[in-house]
C-alpha cells in the first residue's frame, strides 16, 4: 500500500505495527496483497482501511447469496483483538466503506 507524501512498502513500513495487526491476519493479507495493484491512502485513512481490510471474513450474507452488511458483534472482536484505539471515529470510517462496497459486492454475477 501506498501512502501519498508517506512512506510506500520499498521503504519498509507496511503500517500494520501502527495498526497493531500481527500474526495471522497480518500474513493472510500481505499474501492476499501480492498480486494487487498498489493504491493510495491517506494517512488519517490507514487505521479505518487496516480495519476494513481485517474485517474481510465478517461479512454477512444471505441464503440467496447478497451481502447485508457487516456483522458488527465480528467488527468488535476484530477491534479488540487488534487494539483499536479512537473506536468511534474509526467504527464510522468502516461504515462509510462498508456502504460503499455493499452496490459492488451485490452487484450482478456475469
Amino acid at each position: 500500500m501506498t501512502r501519498p507524501g508517506g512512506r510506500g512498502e520499498d521503504e519498509g513500513d507496511d503500517g500494520w505495527d501502527e495498526f497493531g495487526v500481527e500474526g495471522e491476519v497480518r500474513d493472510a493479507a500481505e499474501q492476499e496483497d501480492e498480486g494487487d495493484p498498489p493504491f493510495a491512502v491517506w494517512p488519517e485513512n490507514t487505521r479505518a482501511v487496516d480495519l476494513f481490510l481485517a474485517c474481510r471474513t465478517q461479512w454477512r450474507v444471505g441464503a440467496m447469496g447478497g451481502v447485508f452488511g457487516l456483522d458488527y458483534p465480528g467488527v468488535d472482536v476484530v477491534m479488540n483483538m487488534n487494539r483499536v484505539r479512537n473506536r468511534r471515529r474509526t467504527f464510522s470510517d468502516l461504515q462509510v466503506m462498508e456502504a460503499a462496497a455493499l452496490p459492488i459486492l451485490n452487484e450482478p454475477k456475469e
